[in-house]
């Protein structure tokens, strides 16, 4: 399967000259605590198709193989969601260990698992982990959730990460949400529908912080709800930096799943490290 048979819906796009600045990022703010439920959640599952995370697992699968041999196969998801990756690398074989800060996403993620199945699920803030060191031979963190935090507290979070890999052990950061992926193509206002759910999403870039500010109104049977999302956006050399700061080393820079490398435009980043 290509990964232009897995991807993700096309979004309905208003040009603008530029999007309205917002605030400074809310360095103590804990906004994930109150944004995915709901509406929000129900709309991120359909926006998410089955053919794309299978296809994304199949991509770790092979990526985390490569380093891993015998028994030794314990993977890190972190944030997991609804477990749509850990699921089914756990299916292939891996012993996965997902850990959310959302009650209701883990619920699901607990509904949805096989009986027998290897996973771990595990509630817990990104910035906030504590975990084993030396426990995993992988971790990935998929979707946009790189990012959702301050710097300090991103800092804080690759380090944990880096602490608990053993030794070649890779890192996968998937991200829409460096500045050479989103500050081309950024839009004040976009209207996506995903589930039933129509969704406006207002954005905001603050250059003085480098801050994504994203205002969500979903509407769906009726029912209306807003909620906002910061992210703190960082260009390629500066998330290396980040990384290597950590002991873990860039070893690749694709645009999808098939391995082209990264251009500037390109939709998302598959960033792969390895622990040193």
């Amino acid at each position: 399967m290509s990964e232009e048979q897995a991807k993700r819906p096309e979004a309905r796009r208003r040009r603008a000259r530029a999007p309205k600045t917002p605030g400074p990022f809310p360095h103590g703010s804990d906004w994930t605590r109150h944004f995915f439920d709901g509406l929000a959640n129900r709309f991120w599952r359909a926006a998410l198709p089955p053919l794309l995370s299978e296809a994304e697992a199949a991509w770790l699968d092979e990526l985390f193989s490569e380093t891993t041999r015998g028994k030794a196969r314990a993977l890190l998801d972190v944030p997991c969601g609804h477990g749509r990756h850990a699921i089914a690398l756990a299916a292939r074989g891996w012993r996965v260990t997902g850990v959310d800060l959302s009650n209701e996403e883990l619920d699901a993620a607990r509904a949805a698992t096989p009986q027998g199945m290897k996973i771990t699920w595990k509630a817990g803030d990104m910035g906030k982990l504590s975990l084993p060191a030396k426990r995993f031979d992988g971790a990935y963190c998929m979707g946009n959730s790189f990012g959702y935090l301050s710097l300090d507290r991103m800092h804080s979070f690759v380090a944990t990460v880096a602490s608990a890999l053993k030794q070649g052990a890779r890192f996968v950061i998937d991200t829409p949400m460096v500045a050479e992926a989103i500050l081309p193509n950024l839009e004040a206002r976009t209207w996506v529908e995903a589930g039933g759910v129509h969704a406006m999403i207002e954005n905001g870039y603050d250059v003085a912080t480098s801050t994504l500010e994203s205002r969500f109104t979903f509407l769906a049977d009726g029912s209306v709800e807003r909620k906002t999302a910061f992210h703190a956006v960082y260009g390629i050399a500066e998330l290396s930096r980040m990384l290597a700061r950590h002991g873990l080393a860039v070893e690749r820079l694709d645009g999808g799943l098939d391995g082209t490398p990264f251009q500037l435009g390109d939709a998302r980043l598959l960033l792969v490290a390895v622990k040193i």
